[in-house]
């Protein structure tokens, strides 16, 4: 089966043969897992004009397609989030027009077997268009459709034979919102490389009191309800740390309510400014440091002494900064549609203390694998904490039992299984 991956317009190839970006990766780890029989072809980005095909991931050929206004996408994706009411450029049909044109263009001079589009709703059509006899499945990491008014989603679905997503929850989101496209939607999951991230010895990071919270420091993944709590965490254990690793910066503002409404994402705005001259600085201006002073000021000054903020480290650094906790973190304050982090410390043998949310109980069974609390709340989240580190015991057994469910289920040979069942069905014509 000829398969044509039609990657997210800002992944590019790396020279490490990888495809970049947090989808680009997913994209990636799929295609290495794929069996015999399945010859892909990646559609990427390029800054540098078009080039012949290369090798990529699992050995597939890419080809990079030029993408043109770069900059002016990303500076109108920031500014349209900058006063409420606009919509998120990223759903925008125009958004990327000229990729997905030259894609089409591309595509229709070789037809595939399959296509498989990366998340971008809008230029399903397109591609339609461009392959009416092809199969056509579309990739969901988010809940990008929410974006869109409901019937003109529905519309563009038209195009699309199946949706794959990253969680159950995701599916069901997006089942009660577009009803009369409900049985197109599939849980494929995302993965984990479970040897990557093998346990290290039991003692490695159990006997210490190293919090971990790997992800976007950004206000949506919780760090300031983390550093609440983390000063409660240390006026009870003073030896406790906290490591916070992860690129800072902000999800635009416009994106937001895709992942649902209510106070704990209404209360994002004062983070985010609610006025454009304040979002303008923090978000634009100073997005690398405003939210890290919002954290630092949340913490009291002997949790701020305890804490390390760390840079997006290498994958290949990240089975041993997982190691080397205790206790891994994930705070987020909005409905997870997976939870990568999450499946890397099970993955790691560490247990996990979570918002219970989105997708994340798909991940974590509380009180076995982890500690499940509801998201935004400061003291729950610390008694949580305080749990495991007063108890190594059990929370060496939460991350034993959570290693063996990342094994059984989220890695990504699992996830390819059940997109190439996906695949089948589409062949097969049913």
């Amino acid at each position: 089966m000829r398969i044509a991956m039609v990657c997210q317009p800002r992944d590019r190839l790396l020279a490490s043969g990888l495809l970049s970006g947090s989808t680009g990766i997913v994209a990636s780890e799929l295609a290495k897992c794929l069996p015999p029989g399945y010859a892909l072809t990646f559609y990427v980005g390029s800054d540098h004009g078009e080039t012949a095909a290369a090798a990529g991931p699992g050995g597939h050929p890419v080809v990079q397609v030029p993408v043109e206004g770069d900059r002016n996408e990303q500076a109108l994706e920031l500014l349209s989030g900058l006063w409420p009411g606009l919509s998120a450029r990223s759903v925008a049909p125009g958004y990327y027009r000229g990729y997905f044109a030259r894609v089409a263009e591309l595509l229709g001079r070789e037809p595939p077997d399959l296509l498989h589009l990366q998340t971008y709703l809008q230029h399903a059509p397109r591609l339609r268009a461009a392959l009416p006899d092809v199969p056509l499945v579309l990739h969901l990491h988010h809940p990008h459709p929410f974006g869109f008014a409901p019937e003109a989603a529905a519309r563009a679905l038209d195009a699309v034979d199946v949706v794959v997503t990253c969680s159950e929850h995701l599916a069901q989101r997006l089942r009660a919102h577009l009803p009369s496209h409900a049985a197109k939607f599939h849980m494929i999951g995302n993965g984990v490389d479970s040897d990557a991230f093998a346990a290290p010895d039991a003692d490695a990071g159990g006997a210490s009191a190293r919090l971990l919270f790997v992800g976007r420091v950004s206000p949506e993944k919780g760090v300031h309800v983390l550093a609440q709590a983390f000063s409660r965490v240390v006026a009870v254990r003073p030896e406790a740390t906290l490591e916070i690793v992860g690129r800072p910066g902000y999800l635009p503002a416009s994106i937001l309510p895709q992942f649902g409404r209510g106070p704990l994402l209404e209360g994002l705005r004062d983070l985010y400014g609610r006025n454009p001259l304040v979002g303008l600085s923090r978000q634009v201006i100073s997005s690398r440091s405003s939210y890290r002073r919002t954290i630092e000021r949340r913490l009291s000054p002997a949790a701020r002494a305890a804490t390390r903020f760390l840079a997006a480290e290498p994958f290949e650094r990240m089975p041993l900064i997982y190691g080397r906790s205790a206790v891994a973190v994930t705070p987020s304050v909005i409905q997870e549609p997976f939870g990568l982090p999450v499946v890397e410390a099970m993955a790691a043998g560490r247990p996990v203390v979570a918002s219970r949310a989105g997708g994340i109980p798909e991940l974590v069974a509380d009180g076995r694998t982890g500690l499940l609390v509801e998201p935004g709340d400061p003291l729950a989240l610390a008694d949580a904490l305080l749990t495991l580190l007063a108890d190594p015991e059990r929370a060496r057994a939460m991350g034993a039992a959570g290693r063996k469910d990342a094994v059984a289920h989220w890695t990504w040979q699992r996830a390819a299984d059940r997109l190439c069942a996906v695949y089948g069905s589409l062949a097969a014509g049913s």
